[in-house]
Parts: C-alpha cells; sequence; structure tokens
C-alpha cells in the first residue's frame, strides 16, 4: 500500500465520521422536537384532568399557564440560533456537497 493510498483512505474515513456524526447529531434533533410534542401532549392531558374537577381553580390556571409557556416556547435544538439540528440537515449538507463538488469538477479545466 502507497502513502498515496493510505492518505487517501485516511481521507475518506474522515468524511465518513463527519457525515456519520452528522446523522447522530441530527437524528439528537429528531428526538428533542419528538420529547418536546410528547411533552406538550402529557401537559394538555394533565392540564384536563386538573381542570375537570372544579375544586382548585389556581392549580387548574397554573397548569394552563405552563402549558402555554411550552406551547410558546417551541423547544428545539439548534447551533448558536443559526440553524436547526433536524434530519433536513443531513440531505441540506449532501446537496451542499453535491453542487460543491460539480462546481469543481466543471472548473477543473482553468487550473
Amino acid at each position: 500500500m502507497t502513502k498515496d493510498t493510505f492518505l487517501g483512505n485516511v481521507n475518506l474515513l474522515q468524511v465518513w465520521l463527519f457525515f456519520y456524526a452528522l446523522i447522530a447529531v441530527a437524528a439528537s434533533g429528531e428526538c428533542v422536537l419528538a420529547a418536546a410534542g410528547d411533552l406538550c401532549r402529557s401537559l394538555a392531558r394533565l392540564s384536563s384532568e386538573l381542570c375537570r374537577d372544579n375544586e382548585s381553580l389556581e392549580l387548574c390556571a397554573a397548569a394552563r399557564d405552563v402549558l402555554r409557556a411550552v406551547r410558546v416556547s417551541q423547544l428545539r435544538l439548534s447551533a448558536c440560533a443559526l440553524f436547526d439540528l433536524r434530519m433536513t440537515l443531513v440531505t441540506a449538507f449532501l446537496s451542499l456537497t453535491a453542487t460543491y463538488s460539480i462546481v469543481l469538477l466543471q472548473l477543473t479545466h482553468f487550473l
């Protein structure tokens, strides 16, 4: 195995590891969104159960306030508020990589 082949394999391994890490981060973002939806549904059920017995109006109002706060905050996982970490990030990265590769291939005859 020559040195160039070895370095090429190392670069390929780095690309695959980066892509795997990107998928793992995007999947964790999807899990956060799913957990936020589950939390919202659970809070809605809790609020309806608490408000069913009109014994404690203060507790019912507090449960509704918490539910409103969770709905308004829109829990999500982002990278410094620049972009959301979701599975759409993977397709966006692949699109960017393909576009960049095509442009490089078209411009190689100028180099």
